[in-house]
C-alpha cells in the first residue's frame, strides 16, 4: 500500500504557464491547476507536456525538451510530435529515479531529423540545473 516507490504521471500540453487567452475555454487553466496540484502533493511525479499531438511514426525525428513554454520551436515550424514518441519519454519517466520530480516540454524536429535521443538522455536535459547530480554522469 501507499505511494512508496510509485510515481504520478500527467500528461498535460504546453502552454500553461501563461493565463488563458479571455476568448478561451480555460482548459489551460484547468491542466495548470492540475500540474501544480501534483506537484504539490509530495508524491514523485512526471509531467510531461507535449506539443501538438499526431499519429505519424515515432522515432524518426529528434525530440526536444525545455520549460515554461520559453522556446521558439513554433516559430521555427516545430509544433507537432508523434504520440509514440510522447510515450516512450513519458514510459521512461515512470522508470528513471533521478526524474522523480520533473516538469518539462516536450516537442519533435521535422520527420528524417531523428532518430530521437535515448529517453534517459531527454529526461537529463530535463531536470533543472539543481535537480541534476553526478548520478547522471
Amino acid at each position: 500500500g501507499g505511494s512508496q516507490g510509485k510515481r504520478v504521471l500527467l500528461i498535460s500540453t504546453m502552454g500553461t504557464t501563461e493565463p488563458p487567452a479571455n476568448n478561451s475555454n480555460n482548459v489551460m487553466f484547468y491542466k495548470l491547476n492540475a500540474e501544480a496540484f501534483i506537484e504539490s502533493s509530495g508524491v514523485p511525479y512526471a509531467i510531461v507536456k507535449p506539443c501538438g499531438l499526431n499519429e505519424q511514426a515515432g522515432a524518426e525525428r529528434e525530440l526536444m525538451v525545455g520549460h515554461d513554454d520559453a522556446e521558439t520551436w513554433f516559430s521555427q515550424g516545430y509544433y507537432m510530435i508523434p504520440r509514440r514518441d510522447v510515450a516512450s519519454v513519458a514510459a521512461a519517466a515512470l522508470k528513471t529515479p533521478q526524474a522523480d520530480q520533473v516538469r518539462f516540454d516536450l516537442c519533435a524536429k521535422g520527420t528524417g531529423s531523428g532518430p530521437p535521443a535515448a529517453s534517459e538522455e531527454l529526461l537529463r536535459e530535463a531536470l533543472l540545473p539543481w535537480q541534476r547530480s553526478e548520478l547522471w554522469a
